[in-house]
């Protein structure tokens, strides 16, 4: 009987590890993976020789979305053996609601665009930052960025990521992680941080109250896609959509309130139709 004890008591104390530090571990390794395969594919993107700038960059973008690929394999395996998320359930078909995806896709661009107004105005006065790149378009980087990274990112951040955290934290820990870190690889510069870190937030949001991966993947595949054009280019109401001040991008006036009218319409849809049919699920 005492051996038994001694035994059983030697187990219990080798398990100490809480679920909440071990939902952080597990996305912190998984996100120590992705950083990893980036890593690796920008060597060899380094090693080789290609005049052709263009096909260079197209290369540059392929192997950034094998590193992703990669990961997203990784992420899923670990998300399924450690917290029993089964991908095939997150693709969900039957009764699927497609005024989700198409006020989602309306929701991150007014929230986005009303965000870049906001901190551009204020910041472009006190501080100058590096404009982000703007790279040529050929049918790889639209691929690359409209296809791929939506799939592979989706199934990293929501699906893997908030899988995990969701088993062991509440609402807000379960969004707010992932989305930090979602954002913080997308650091263009401090606008473009705050730009995705709140579209992050509101696509993470419907993806906790639906689970279903589908309406995410569209949502980021419109919204790459309309980030391919060139709004700098465009006038409404006799001036630039976009212009710059010390680095930021200063938005219209009138296309500010545009986005801002846009987004109390997705709000109202947000607390008066989805998170009443919706958030007895989650």
């Amino acid at each position: 009987m005492a051996d038994t004890k001694l035994i059983d008591m030697r187990e219990t104390g080798q398990n100490k590890m809480s679920p909440k530090k071990q939902s952080i571990l597990l996305v912190i390794g998984m996100m120590a993976v992705f950083l990893v395969m980036t890593v690796i594919m920008s060597l060899v993107k380094d090693h080789l020789t290609i005049a052709d700038e263009t096909l260079k960059a197209d290369i540059a973008h392929l192997l950034a979305e094998i590193a992703t690929a990669l990961t997203s394999v990784f992420a899923v395996i670990i998300a399924r053996k450690t917290s029993g998320c089964e991908l095939k359930s997150a693709f969900k078909f039957k009764g699927f609601d497609w005024s989700v995806p198409i006020m989602l896709t309306l929701f991150v661009w007014s929230a986005c665009e009303t965000t870049t107004a906001i901190d551009g105005a204020i910041l472009s006065r006190s501080m100058s930052v590096r404009p982000g790149s703007e790279n040529s378009i050929t049918v790889i980087s639209v691929i690359c960025s409209c296809l791929l990274a939506p799939f592979f990112e989706e199934l990293i951040f929501r699906f893997s990521f908030m899988g995990v955290m969701k088993k062991s934290f509440g609402k807000r820990m379960t969004i707010f992680l992932p989305v930090v870190i979602f954002s913080s690889i997308h650091l263009y510069n401090i606008q473009g941080f705050f730009d995705v870190l709140v579209g992050a937030l509101v696509a993470a949001t419907i993806y906790y109250y639906t689970e279903n991966i589908i309406y995410v993947i569209i949502e980021h595949v419109a919204h790459n896609s309309l980030c391919l054009f060139d709004f700098n280019k465009v006038d409404l109401f006799g001036s630039s959509v976009y212009s710059r001040r010390n680095g930021f991008v200063i938005m219209n006036t009138g296309y500010m309130i545009i986005n801002m009218i846009l987004l109390a319409g997705c709000l109202v849809w947000f607390f008066k139709y989805f998170k009443p049919k919706y958030s007895m699920k989650a």
